[in-house]
């Protein structure tokens, strides 16, 4: 009687989870003005997709891709990318491509630099068309101004976006341009990269939006604020237009506390009475 063989299966191991794999080389960004870039860039997309969730937005993150990648330690960080049509309020130190249903990133910013511009204009430009898929890719130097960028092509291939007569690039993923601009941002002044909408008006950051707020709303204070004034008398001299008299009398008890006049006084030394003989009358204006 033949005996059945049974073969034991091979032990798949899963592939690492997030919390396994380093966050981040030591390796800090090459100046102040590459951290404060990429943070200007996440402030402004926050802010303009400010009412959406269903994206993410990240700077000098890993973002693994295989696991040979991990064994071989060959990390890739993006100075800047956005990732679309997902969930956006989910925290994460690293972008993996495994735990996020194969997504990977939508819009790629590299921040060049003497020591990393062939690198990005070749290997990782390379990589983020060929495995990444990246739908556009660009660069800009921060000192130099260059800033380039290539868009997937219908044959599967990077092609140049060319830029239109401001010399800015635009991105379908945001629909937005991206283009210079000279300005101060956490303390520093320099040629930035910033979004415009397709007006070309400039997409403010949610710090300038709000302080911009507050100085609109203290200006209308300052010249819409109404100054209350008492006359004592039911008849005085109108200074302008509308006033409003405070009944005391009595019987005038069940009528409405304050009532308006807006009639209108051609003459400023004609006599305003009050429709009770017996109240405080104010005016209210501007001066």
């Amino acid at each position: 009687m033949l005996q059945e063989a049974f073969v034991a299966a091979p032990v798949v191991k899963p592939p690492p989870k997030s919390s396994e794999l380093p966050v981040e080389d030591g390796i800090p960004m090459e100046t102040p003005y590459h951290r404060s870039q990429m943070n200007l860039l996440i402030d402004l997309t926050d802010y303009h997709w400010r009412d959406r969730t269903d994206y993410y937005v990240g700077g000098n993150m890993f973002v693994y891709f295989s696991e040979i990648q991990v064994r071989n330690r060959d990390y890739r960080g993006p100075d800047f990318f956005i990732v679309k049509d997902v969930d956006g309020t989910k925290h994460r130190d690293a972008w993996v491509v495994w735990q996020e249903d194969g997504r990977y990133p939508d819009m790629i910013v590299e921040l060049l630099s003497e020591s990393t511009a062939d690198l990005d204009k070749t290997v990782k430009k390379h990589l983020y068309e060929r495995t990444f898929r990246t739908p556009e890719y660009f660069c800009y130097d921060l000192f130099t101004q260059e800033l380039i960028g290539w868009r997937m092509g219908l044959l599967g291939e990077y092609e140049p976006i060319e830029p239109n007569a401001d010399g800015r690039l635009w991105s379908s993923t945001l629909q937005l341009w991206l283009g210079t601009w000279q300005g101060g941002f956490q303390k520093n002044t320099i040629n930035w990269l910033r979004f415009f909408d397709e007006n070309g008006e400039l997409v403010p950051t949610a710090e300038a939006e709000a302080e911009r707020g507050t100085r609109s709303a203290a200006q209308h204070k300052k010249h819409s604020a109404p100054i209350l004034r008492r006359y004592k008398s039911p008849a005085c001299k109108p200074k302008l237009n509308v006033c409003v008299w405070n009944c005391k009398r009595e019987r005038h008890k069940t009528a409405p506390k304050f009532k308006l006049s807006t009639e209108r006084y051609e003459d400023k030394t004609k006599l305003c009475v009050s429709p009770c003989d017996s109240v405080d009358i104010y005016f209210l204006g501007t001066a």
